[in-house]
């Protein structure tokens, strides 16, 4: 009837700065992903059009949407990088790295704008 409690090991404060660190990487990753769809269909878009204004427009979009993808490629690269210096600074004081082992953070920001491109003409 009673289950029994199986014994983890606590999260120290280590562990916890780990996990913020590794959710606040993902959510970049993530952003990266969105910024990079905007900027190839915003590309897309400048063809469309015919020389005059809205070309001119589609163009100042595009490159509003460049800055802000060199921006997340920006982000995503050094919280890599941040999080790779923590974990090996810190590595001794992880209690739970048994049971939440680090994901690969050594996918590089140009193999995830890659993974956009094929994924955005795979779906074509």
């Amino acid at each position: 009837m009673f289950l029994k409690k199986h014994s983890q090991p606590e999260w120290t404060p280590a562990d916890r700065q780990r996990e913020r660190l590794l959710l606040d990487y993902f959510a970049a990753e993530t952003n990266l992903e969105e910024k990079a769809k905007v900027a190839i269909v915003r590309k897309g878009v400048i063809d469309l059009y015919p020389d005059g204004p809205d070309k001119d427009r589609a163009i100042k979009d595009f490159e509003a949407a460049q800055h802000s993808l060199l921006c997340a490629i920006g982000t995503v690269d050094g919280l890599r990088n941040d999080m790779r210096s923590y974990i090996a600074a810190h590595e001794k004081d992880f209690e739970a790295t048994a049971r939440w082992a680090v994901p690969s953070v050594n996918i590089s920001s140009h193999t995830i704008i890659e993974k956009v491109y094929r994924d955005f003409f795979a779906a074509r």
